[in-house]
């Protein structure tokens, strides 16, 4: 039995309501770029945290937040502020936690951006 998705959403489905007047094709694009750019995505901040770089780690998750964000992917969103945040010395423990659980919710917010998206 599968469950359905919207039960289990990592979206903000207003917002995403909201998006509609972007049109479909253009929405899906986004999208689509997003997802094309997050094996850089993904390596850059892996490798900003193996330099101890703590301002620039900063910098690119409040840049891939601000995406997320305006996506709808709220809990994608929220896993980049933690680590936005993380560049804090007392927090910088709890990056490696947040850096492994990046992959599955970004292929948990593409897929369902699609799937919503779709409904267009």
């Amino acid at each position: 039995m599968t469950t359905d998705w919207r039960q289990d959403t990592v979206l903000d489905l207003e917002l995403i309501e909201t998006r509609r007047v972007l049109g479909k094709d253009f929405y899906f694009s986004l999208i689509n770029k997003f997802d094309q750019d997050t094996p850089k995505n993904l390596t850059l901040l892996n490798d900003l945290y193996q330099k101890k770089d703590w301002l620039q780690l900063a910098e690119e998750a409040h840049r891939i937040k601000g995406i997320a964000a305006n996506l709808g992917a709220s809990k994608l969103a929220d896993l980049c502020y933690l680590i936005q945040i993380a560049n804090n010395e007392a927090l910088r423990s709890q990056i490696p936690q947040y850096l492994n659980q990046l992959p599955n919710l970004i292929t948990q917010s593409i897929t369902q951006l699609r799937a919503v998206t779709a409904t267009f």
